[in-house]
């Protein structure tokens, strides 16, 4: 009779989840329960496919910038967001955009430069990306 069983116990990657959307689809936490805690959800991809792109706001709530379907944003400042912003009753974001990812910039003199501003914490603009996932597509061939 063989013995199936592998000994030592083969190692298994434990992969981390992502924040879930409530009923209405907005995001009410960008916190990611783990083993050791919760770690905040970093990276957002840009699912909203209006063609004119995903209203992106300033800090005065001006929205200067329309993001392109498919782009990855970053969360800026996660450890210091523990919940998403509720302006207007409505959850944002604060994130990072590269130049690459604005579809229309109404800004004057930043205009083709990154930036910082807010979109909408509701997965009808934007869906959390699994960082490990993200991680293994960048390294991967």
């Amino acid at each position: 009779m063989a013995l199936t069983l592998l000994w030592p116990p083969a190692a298994r990657a434990q992969v981390a989840d992502v924040v879930r959307p409530d009923a209405r689809g907005d995001f009410r936490s960008i916190r990611i329960a783990g083993p050791r805690g919760s770690t905040p959800q970093r990276f957002w991809l840009v699912v909203d496919r209006d063609p004119r792109g995903l209203l992106c706001r300033d800090r005065q709530g001006r929205a200067w910038i329309a993001l392109r379907y498919g782009s990855v944003v970053q969360l800026v400042e996660p450890e210091q967001q523990n919940e998403p912003m509720w302006p207007e009753g409505k959850p944002t974001l604060l994130v990072a955009v590269k130049p690459i990812d604005i579809l229309v910039d109404a800004r004057f003199r930043e205009r083709g430069k990154a930036t910082v501003c807010r979109v909408r914490a509701n997965s009808s603009f934007v869906a959390p990306i699994q960082q490990d996932s993200l991680e293994q597509s960048l390294i991967a061939p």
